[in-house]
């Protein structure tokens, strides 16, 4: 099952980062940006919204999710935009995912899962994987809205510890 069907099931590995004021400041505007261009643009979104302004928190709770996880990798975050089929953590393979972290059909990046925390400003960072290898598990493809397109969701057991996520830049916590 999903995480986001069982928002308590955390893999014991997971590590909660909280974020300061002024972080989530900085991240939140960068999220209301890329929702903001995305409007002007007229973009469609590639998954649709099950309820009306459903984009808004995500881009924002996505942009706050990735600070959180450069926060814990002691990575810089450039608060990028309009940059389409790059990883989300630049200079490395990271894609982050918040609220329900699934892998995509073509991804081939490591996937960083986040999932809210008991405050607004607490982001659980449950773990990571390799979108190839996730691939490899058929009975993980899954598509439960029949509007959005086959995605695979890898069990509470698949997540490797961030700790083992291996960065040459990143220092032991």
């Amino acid at each position: 099952m999903p995480f986001h069907k069982r928002r308590r099931s955390y893999p014991c590995h997971s590590v909660t980062v909280r974020l300061a004021h002024f972080e989530m400041d900085m991240a939140a505007t960068v999220g209301l940006r890329r929702q903001l261009n995305a409007i002007r643009h007229r973009r469609k979104p590639r998954f649709p919204e099950d309820v009306p302004g459903e984009l808004w928190n995500h881009h924002i709770n996505g942009a706050c999710a990735e600070y959180a996880v450069c926060k814990l990798l002691k990575l810089p975050w450039d608060g990028s935009f309009d940059v389409f089929d790059r990883e989300d953590i630049p200079g490395t393979n990271i894609d982050v995912r918040y609220g329900s972290p699934k892998v995509k059909e073509r991804e081939a990046r490591v996937i960083v899962g986040v999932l809210p925390g008991a405050t607004h400003d607490e982001f659980i960072v449950i773990g990571w994987v390799d979108a190839v290898e996730v691939r490899k598990h058929p009975e993980w493809r899954s598509r439960p809205d029949p509007n959005r397109p086959f995605c695979w969701f890898p069990p509470v057991s698949a997540w490797r510890p961030i700790g083992q996520l291996p960065l040459t830049n990143r220092e032991e916590w």
